[in-house]
């Protein structure tokens, strides 16, 4: 994100905690976001229970699904397969079988992303 549009909006851009929603933290992933305009009005979305979270948790298709789109740059379609395979069968191998595969995805991202993300 180094568009000088890009880096002007985050300028604006204020985090704050929330303690009831840290409170609620890990059992409860929420969020909320406020836009406060020019003109007075303030606009503002809260999400609460993200899926992911321990009240809603990813299958392991959605699991699947989320790590071929975070890793899709980074590993080819083969190599996240057999990392796939490996970790739906840890029982049967061990953590350095893991790690020789994981030797091999690459730090930068080199391949393209087709993936359109998690919706």
């Amino acid at each position: 994100m180094q568009a000088a549009d890009a880096q002007a909006l985050l300028k604006k851009v204020t985090v704050r905690p929330d303690p009831a929603f840290t409170a609620q933290y890990p059992q409860a992933l929420n969020t909320r976001v406020t836009i406060r305009c020019k003109d007075g009005r303030e606009l503002s979305a809260e999400h609460v229970g993200f899926e992911g979270g321990l009240g809603n948790p990813l299958s392991w298709e959605r699991a699947v699904e989320k790590f071929h789109w975070l890793s899709e740059p980074y590993a080819d379609e083969a190599l996240r397969g057999q990392i796939i395979h490996l970790v739906s069968t840890l029982d049967e191998h061990s953590i350095s079988e893991l790690m020789q595969l994981m030797a091999k995805v690459s730090p930068a991202p080199k391949f393209p992303a087709k993936h359109r993300g998690i919706q």
